[in-house]
């Protein structure tokens, strides 16, 4: 039991009185320290306390009037210290009279500005802090200064340390605390608010002349100045109290000093001799005065774009300083909004309606920079906070008095605009600014998300030229609402801008009822037709229309109207003037007319190729004219015609590919519809293009090391590929350069994941176009780049290698030098170094590394289903014909096809684990036997903890491997030699013969429950795992496995805690791993089981209780997520189990939780379910059961 605080406080005072046993003084001191931090001061403390506090304020009062600072010693130091740490628990400071100095003392302040001086720089913040609290309830300072006049003080006390200045101080302070109003009332009316206190050590100064004192009073001056007291206050007090001296302005000339801190480096420095200091970049800002001072010299230093270097590196240094500070210090982010702070910095509304210099634009934008740094991460609840602030003001103020500056003005205002609060921009958006910023500030309300009114639309569109995205990101967010009046408003508004006709495509994309906006845009044709206007019209409507379906969907209003405009074209094109005005649009409309069958394909390209003649071929080179070639093509006659022009485009595409290292966006554009343009040729490509030209486009983007890691090239060369017969290209050239390019992403395990995968199709095409090529050479290069994984560049590889070892009749395995496998390793480990590669080949021979990692990884993947080879893929394996357009859309299919692990981590294809398991060294090897046979013998131990027996067992029920795997467990539990040493062999062989049982009965069982039996494995060999005792009496107790009893299942959700129940110590534990076994394991097949047993029931009944932890939670919402990612499972989730209802429970409860980084997570977690929720519902009865996604939208904007 603790003693009384009474009792310690009377055992200190007697330890002060007698001043014996330094070590029971010292004891005491700290005993008495943490009681006050045992009781602070906002509850009720004992009465004892009073006692402390009158015996540490005579204690102190006591060592500064007994003795001088100087005669402290170490014991004296340490003491004082203590005595001052308890004293700051108390609220009654007053009670020390720090301000008074007795005869032949100082004062208790001016003590500890002695003590300051006398300890080392880094011991004095403790003291400075002390001080500062002594005078936070009096006036003699002011509180709006940049740094602590206190350490003020000090440094100047530092530089200039005599007795004289502390006589002074201890007369000014009793006079400054005594009468405060006097000196204040003085600073108001004559010095410009400089503090009270140093009004008067002036005054009194007149009553300890010396030249010391004199002095320390210029140094203490320059100090002052820096960190915010008014220059001219200084200076008239200089001159009314110490007028011989005639100040006129505060020296900042380098004085003695004993300290090297970043304050005294820069202070007197002019911006040459800082530019020829190396030393600068070194520096760093420590405290509040070094901040100070570099705030001063850039304040003062006339700032010159011509010594940007110089500025932007001291600008960097107090951005740094600020972004530390600023967020823990209320009162210096206070002062660095005032004006006295950025005003000398910053641009002035004169400068903004003149025209900014360069060196003003350059200092405002430095101080831009700087805030903006600070508040790096700012929310639009910072920025409301400091909307009252002077400078948020100033810049508001900017914005409101725009609308007569020039453009470049307002542009270089915007640069500021990050500042304002959403609220605010809103208001400047219903305000007369300038055009400039009325586009910017719609722009910076969309990328806010921020709805926006109608009227501010129609007004930027009558102002300005609006971007696509732009409008396009406002509608896709639904940050405009347009009912059909506010639409018609916007048409006319659009249409009468004539620069911003593109945009109607935005809004028809985002309408529900195309045909309505296009019936409004057509009402008034007749105000347009005819003219220029109405081509961009034209192409605006016909670009939302998908290319495929476009006869379905226009209607005969529409496609009169195209035609209109065709047959305008064609008088518009003629015209010399006009042939390269709107070309891109004149393409696209007469591309749409050809898909709707209404213009005359060989009337609109001979006139299209007559313009191009007439103007420049360069007109030949954009995405529009190759769509009008893909149409034209379709007719007959004009492929002659067209191929030439084809032809062309692809000499100028191979000459960009040689020459540039790269390539723009219209290019992209131009080879995205290439490939749609070659694909239609299919395998007309090669009989009527050139073969030399196609040859050498290959060839130049297979052997570059850029072209070969861009997504969009490399399904342009699988097209080209792919409309090649097998005698029209020379496959085998290809392959080789491809596969010995350095650049190939499959050399590393690493890199985008649909490059990986279009890199594996371009093997898969150029093998299989001369299977011929199959050799023992070409099997150990490509065998390099296989990973063994279920990732789509893998299973690719995988056939072509099981096609070349048919032909070859020689495994790749029977080159293998060595088999291991790797330890597994951290994430950090990861983050430091890449995973080996699966295969290396190395002097002829190759070795095989298995990753842990990995295996894990396929463990956490659960069972895989089967994988269906797409029919394309057969159909070039078995040399049919393909559409190559089909063939790229079924590829695409087929890479983002579930099974298969295109993103996330990489996971071991389980043939790939049943071939390693009958090959590896390390898991198998052969013995002979009684009669001298060769028998295999598995090395049990090996293959239970390097995880492979957990995926063999997952995949028994994948029927692409069922047979192998049942062949090779059965083999293990067959293997005696290879349990002999094995100390877990009783329960293991049980396990095993259980998994035999099984199958022999022939029942179907799902994937679910081999997964769960496989999840038994890891703690059956771990007799220190909290369920071993469980899953060692499952396995026992279960003869076979049953396709309707999900393992472990009923025995951990039926043995404890019903609500509110004691629940045992592993009981959240075991339902956490039950979770997670259900989560990695379930597939679509498995839903109908989960259903019949409760599963889900039992989950969302543990979710209510009040008792779950946060990680058995979130092992919940996991299941929840995994169950809508199958097919069925969201409909399963909202129909059956009310999923909608639980969300909007668990958002409400949310809401009344404390907010804290759980609730927070949660709650985007629901969104995240909600919104799969909303893109994925399967069934019509779904859809009508939640009214189209109106119930989720509702749930979502109430999250």
């Amino acid at each position: 039991m603790l003693p009384e605080v009474e009792q310690i406080g009377q055992a200190l005072k007697n330890d002060s009185q007698a001043k014996q046993d330094k070590l029971r003084q010292l004891t005491a001191l700290k005993i008495v320290q943490l009681y006050e931090e045992l009781y602070p001061l906002s509850i009720a403390r004992p009465s004892g306390f009073s006692l402390v506090s009158k015996v540490t304020h005579s204690n102190i009062t006591a060592m500064v009037s007994e003795r001088d600072v100087s005669e402290f010693t170490p014991y004296d130091l340490v003491c004082f210290n203590k005595l001052l740490e308890i004293q700051s628990y108390e609220q009654n400071e007053q009670e020390l009279k720090w301000w008074s100095a007795t005869d032949g003392r100082n004062s208790l302040f001016t003590t500890l500005i002695r003590l300051t001086v006398a300890v080392p720089p880094s011991s004095r913040a403790r003291i400075q802090e002390r001080i500062l609290k002594f005078t936070e309830t009096s006036l003699i300072f002011k509180k709006e200064l940049l740094a602590s006049p206190i350490a003020s003080l000090v440094r100047s006390c530092n530089k200039i340390n005599e007795k004289q200045v502390y006589t002074l101080m201890d007369s000014s302070l009793g006079y400054a605390t005594k009468t405060p109003y006097k000196y204040l009332d003085m600073s108001h009316q004559e010095f410009g608010d400089v503090s009270p206190f140093i009004v008067a050590l002036f005054e009194q100064y007149i009553f300890n002349r010396s030249k010391s004192v004199l002095e320390w009073l210029q140094v203490l001056s320059r100090e002052l100045l820096i960190i915010g007291e008014p220059e001219d206050g200084l200076v008239k007090m200089w001159n009314k109290f110490i007028p011989e001296e005639n100040i006129k302005e505060i020296s900042l000339v380098h004085v003695k000093h004993n300290e090297d801190s970043f304050a005294d480096f820069i202070m007197g420095k002019t911006v040459k001799e800082l530019r020829k200091d190396k030393s600068l970049s070194q520096r760093v800002v420590f405290t509040s005065t070094d901040f100070a001072a570099l705030w001063y010299f850039m304040k003062t230093a006339n700032i010159t774009s011509s010594e940007n270097e110089v500025f932007a590196d001291l600008a960097s240094k107090a951005a740094q300083y600020m972004a530390y500070n600023v967020p823990s210090n209320k009162s210096l982010e206070a002062y660095i909004f005032k004006r006295p702070f950025w005003g000398s910095l910053s641009l002035s509304m004169e400068d903004l309606s003149s025209g900014l210099s360069v060196d003003t634009a350059f200092s405002s934008e430095l101080l831009n920079e700087i805030y903006s740094s600070v508040y790096d991460v700012i929310d639009d609840t910072k920025r409301s906070q400091l909307q009252d602030t002077e400078y948020v003001k100033f810049i508001s103020d900017c914005f409101h008095n725009s609308s007569d500056m020039a453009i470049a003005s307002q542009e270089f205002l915007c640069k500021f605009s990050w500042i304002l609060s959403s609220k605010a921009v809103l208001s400047l958006m219903d305000e007369n600014v300038g055009k400039g910023v009325l586009k910017h500030l719609f722009e910076l309300a969309i990328h806010r998300r921020l709805s926006l009114s109608v009227g501010s639309l129609i007004r930027v569109l009558e102002s300005s030229e609006l971007e696509l995205p732009v409008l396009k990101i406002a509608m896709s967010y639904g940050l405009i609402q347009l009912d059909e009046q506010n639409l018609k408003k916007v048409v006319g508004t659009i249409i009468r801008s004539k620069f911003n006709i593109p945009l109607l495509k935005v809004l028809i994309d985002n309408q529900n009822n195309k045909q309505t906006l296009t019936e409004i845009i057509l009402a008034d044709k007749s105000q347009f037709l005819g003219t220029a206007s109405s081509i961009s019209i034209a192409a605006a409507i016909s670009g939302s229309f998908n290319v495929e379906k476009v006869r379905e969907e226009v209607g005969d209003d529409l496609s009169s109207f195209i035609l209109e405009v065709v047959q305008y074209i064609y008088a518009f094109l003629e015209s010399l003037e006009n042939s390269e005005e709107h070309w891109q649009e004149c393409l696209q409309v007469l591309s749409c007319g050809l898909q709707l069958g209404i213009a005359d394909a060989t009337e609109s390209f001979d006139l299209v190729v007559r313009v191009i003649k007439k103007n420049s071929s360069s007109l030949a080179f954009n995405c529009q004219f190759v769509t009008f070639l893909q149409e034209a093509v379709k007719v007959d006659n004009l492929v002659p015609r067209a191929i030439p022009w084809i032809q062309g485009i692809l000499l100028v595409v191979t000459k960009r590919f040689a020459e540039l290292t790269k390539q723009n966006q219209s290019f992209d554009e131009l080879i995205d519809s290439l490939i749609k343009l070659l694909s239609s040729l299919n395998s007309g490509l090669w009989s009527q293009i050139s073969g030399r030209i196609l040859d050498t486009q290959l060839e130049v983007i297979l052997q570059h090391s850029q072209w070969i890691l861009n997504e969009l090239y490399l399904e342009y060369v699988c097209s080209i590929i792919c409309c090649a017969k097998h005698s029209e290209i020379d496959a085998s050239k290809f392959l080789q350069i491809f596969i010995n390019n350095e650049a190939n992403i499959l050399t590393t395990n690493l890199g985008s994941a649909s490059i990986r995968s279009y890199s594996g199709l371009i093997i898969f095409l150029l093998y299989f176009k001369n299977s011929k090529q199959a050799a023992r050479f070409l099997q150990n290069n490509l065998i390099c780049y296989y990973s063994g994984s279920l990732r789509p560049e893998d299973i690719l590889l995988k056939q072509v290698l099981q096609d070349i070892e048919a032909k070859v009749n020689l495994s790749w395995v029977n080159d293998v030098a060595r088999w291991d496998v790797a330890e597994e390793l951290s994430e950090s480990d990861l983050s430091l170094v890449t995973e080996e590669p699966l295969i290396k080949n190395s002097k002829d021979s190759l070795s095989v590394t298995i990753s842990k990692n990995t295996i894990n990884n396929t463990i956490r993947g659960g069972a895989v289903s089967d994988i269906e080879t797409p029919a394309a893929l057969s159909k070039i394996i078995q040399k049919q014909k393909v559409q190559t357009s089909d063939f790229l859309k079924e590829i695409k299919s087929f890479f983002t096809t579930k099974e298969i692990r295109l993103n996330g981590p990489s996971s071991y294809d389980p043939q790939f684990i049943a071939m390693v398991t009958l090959c590896h060294s390390e898991l198998i090897s052969l013995s002979t036997n009684e009669n001298g046979d060769d028998v295999p013998v598995f090395n049990v131990r090996n293959i239970i903890e390097t995880g492979i027996l957990e995926i063999l067992v997952q995949n028994i029920g994948n029927s692409a491997v069922s047979e192998s795997v049942t062949r090779i467990i059965g083999g293990i539990a067959k293997s005696d030699a290879g349990f002999e040493t094995y100390k877990d062999k009783v329960i293991f062989k049980v396990y095993l013969n259980i998994i035999l049982n099984t199958i022999i009965k022939k029942v179907e069982i799902p994937n679910l429950v081999w997964n769960l039996y496989g999840a038994l494995i890891p703690i059956l060999r771990n007799p220190g795992h909290f369920m071993y005792d469980r899953a060692y009496r499952f396995v026992l107790s279960n003869p076979s496995l049953r396709a309707h009893d999900i393992p472990m299942y009923h025995g951990i959700t039926k043995s404890q805690a019903i609500e509110g129940a004691v629940a045992g110590e592993n009981y959240y534990k075991e339902i956490s791993w039950l979770l997670e076994a259900l989560t990695s394991g379930i597939c679509s097949e498995d839903l109908r089981l989960i259903g019949n047993q409760g599963v889900l029931e039992w989950a969302l009944d543990i979710s209510n209780s009040p008792y779950t932890p946060p990680k058995t939670f979130s092992e919940i919402l996991k299941f929840i997520y995994k169950i809508q990612s199958l097919d069925m499972g969201n409909d399963l989730l909202i129909t059956k189990f009310g999923a909608l209802g639980y969300i909007e429970q668990k958002q409400s409860d949310t809401k009344r939780w404390k907010n804290n980084v759980a609730s927070a997570q949660f709650e985007l977690n629901y969104k995240q379910l909600l919104l799969r929720f909303g893109t994925s519902q399967a069934t019509k009865r779904t859809k009508e059961w939640t009214g189209g996604d109106n119930y989720v939208k509702r749930l979502c904007n109430g999250a």
